[in-house]
């Protein structure tokens, strides 16, 4: 449902709010995930041939059926979603502050996309509340809104991205609805850390070369035992160490991390314009500001793009 997005910025402190007051939980469901299973769920080949032609020679062709698309958004939405908990359908802007800063950022994918995404994305912005923001990507929004500190504890994020992990709150998977599991906040900030190690192929970011899961979570294990009050500083330094081994330089752990990074609340605000200033991961203090990951850097101003085609 189009709501205007200066609705969603409050005024006084330039960041993200919601223009409504549930009473109950939210649940901050991932749109881009939900819109591309609908639509290769919704995929169709066709046989084209003429009459002269014997049907192997058939020319194929794929279409999507819109109304199976939509069927199957919102009966796994439905699924997802209890009844006592308003939802909230967040999606990606067609620009992306990371590939902006970062061009090796998702560069990889150039694959195709599958057919009826852009109507399928206007549909579902049609039909639900749906936010999409200048420049962030759904997993930002799902950040910036499951760490709201009015809001945030009630919130539920709605997704089968692993990269969820790097937020606190309370998880419900597409993939299992019938758990909810509950991830706190420094267990956020070491998976942080672990993603900056190991990387993201899918995403295009490497990590420490060299560093896989079972190094990433050897190096990592004192400070999950020592849980809340681990040591932020010792910790990014281990990171960085990392690195600095693998041949690379603290400028590429750096990189890295803010990749990784899905941004908090307090880690963004936005003019009268509705255009992000993201506060960029630092590596010199690991411990600031409300959201307790790490110490953020201001004045990087992304450049508005008008919202229109998504590019699908």
């Amino acid at each position: 449902m189009a709501i205007t997005l200066t609705n969603f910025i409050c005024p006084s402190t330039k960041r993200l709010r919601l223009p409504f007051k549930p009473s109950g939980k939210i649940a901050v469901v991932d749109g881009d995930l939900l819109v591309f299973r609908a639509c290769v769920t919704a995929a169709q080949k066709l046989d084209l041939t003429e009459d002269d032609k014997p049907l192997e020679e058939a020319r194929r062709v794929e279409t999507v059926n819109a109304e199976q698309a939509r069927t199957y958004f919102r009966d796994n939405l439905a699924n997802a979603v209890r009844g006592n908990e308003f939802c909230v359908v967040c999606l990606s802007h067609h620009t992306n502050w990371r590939k902006r800063m970062f061009p090796v950022y998702k560069a990889n994918r150039t694959g195709e996309k599958p057919l009826g995404l852009g109507p399928m994305r206007r549909w579902v912005m049609e039909n639900y509340y749906s936010l999409v923001m200048p420049e962030l990507e759904a997993d930002d929004l799902l950040g910036l809104l499951s760490t709201h500190p009015e809001f945030g504890e009630r919130t539920v994020i709605i997704s089968d991205d692993k990269d969820m992990q790097t937020l606190p709150g309370l998880h419900r998977k597409l993939s299992n609805l019938s758990e909810t599991t509950i991830v706190a906040r420094w267990e956020a900030e070491l998976q942080h850390l672990y993603q900056t190690l190991v990387g993201d192929a899918c995403d295009g970011y490497k990590g420490a070369v060299g560093v896989g899961p079972k190094k990433a979570e050897a190096m990592l294990a004192p400070f999950r035992e020592a849980g809340a009050g681990f040591d932020r500083e010792k910790a990014w330094g281990v990171v960085e160490k990392a690195f600095l081994k693998a041949g690379q330089d603290q400028q590429d752990a750096l990189d890295n991390a803010r990749m990784a990074k899905i941004l908090w609340w307090d880690e963004v605000t936005f003019n009268a314009d509705c255009d992000p200033e993201i506060r960029l991961f630092r590596q010199d203090k690991q411990v600031c500001g409300e959201s307790g990951v790490g110490e953020v850097q201001s004045g990087v101003r992304c450049v508005r793009a008008d919202e229109g085609s998504t590019g699908f």
